[in-house]
């Protein structure tokens, strides 16, 4: 259990880098410039992780949904920016640790952690 609760809080812990370079590089810009809303959008995406984190960590039932929710905005995000820079792996980097917390949050043992039922399904 604390094995799970120290792996899972790692692996939403390496995603807040992302989140936080783009928070620099948004806050260094001038205010002339169109960033003010993709700031304001990277830093509601480091809270949702934190909140996902923090849930996840206690053992909330919603938290395991959040995450899921949080992991596919973050995977589109890096779907998009695959698109904008083709070519230059921006996008599959971005896509690694939401893909990696989607198939970890979706393993037996952890889904039985957050759904009821599940091990009566398997």
């Amino acid at each position: 259990m604390a094995v799970t609760r120290i792996l899972i809080a790692t692996l939403l812990c390496l995603s807040l880098p992302a989140h936080a370079q783009r928070f620099i590089t948004v806050a260094s810009t001038t205010s002339t410039e169109q960033s003010g809303l993709w700031g304001i959008l990277a830093i509601a995406g480091g809270i949702a992780w934190l909140v996902a984190a923090f849930g996840l960590w206690s053992l909330q039932r919603w938290a395991w949904v959040f995450a899921m929710v949080v992991a596919g905005f973050a995977l589109f995000e890096a779907f998009l920016w695959f698109l904008e820079y083709p070519g230059t792996g921006i996008g599959f980097s971005a896509a690694i640790m939401p893909l990696l917390i989607i198939l970890y949050l979706n393993s037996k043992d952890i889904k039985s952690q957050f759904v009821d039922g599940y091990d009566d399904q398997a």
